[in-house]
């Protein structure tokens, strides 16, 4: 049961991992443009964290996968509102905390 789901939760962090990656390129290439560029840059932690349920460091994986989408929203209104960057400002933690604990996660997933 364990390999399967981490062999799961590996295949779906992949696809959000390819899903992150694509906007950004296409982004800078300039064929994808606002607002569409950010949506699609935060909607995979929303879409992942659901495959981590469990507690101690997936609950803290789910989390953050949750928080670094919901923080998007922020940074998406903050061209708009530029307020909101003190709202968005805790993704400076949060998204890296979200990719350590997702490649501890890849690395060793009975320990996650």
């Amino acid at each position: 049961m364990t390999s399967r789901f981490g062999a799961w939760a590996a295949m779906a962090a992949a696809v959000a991992a390819v899903a992150y990656d694509v906007p950004q390129v296409l982004q800078v290439a300039g064929v994808l443009t606002d607002p569409w560029d950010r949506i699609l840059t935060f909607a995979p932690s929303l879409v992942l964290a659901p495959a981590f349920p469990g507690g101690g460091a997936r609950r803290w994986l789910r989390w953050a996968l949750i928080v670094n989408g919901v923080l998007g929203l922020a940074i998406f209104g903050q061209p708009a509102w530029p307020w909101l960057i003190y709202v968005a400002s805790p993704w400076i933690v949060v998204f890296p905390a979200a990719m350590v604990l997702l490649a501890r996660g890849l690395a060793e997933p009975d320990r996650l």
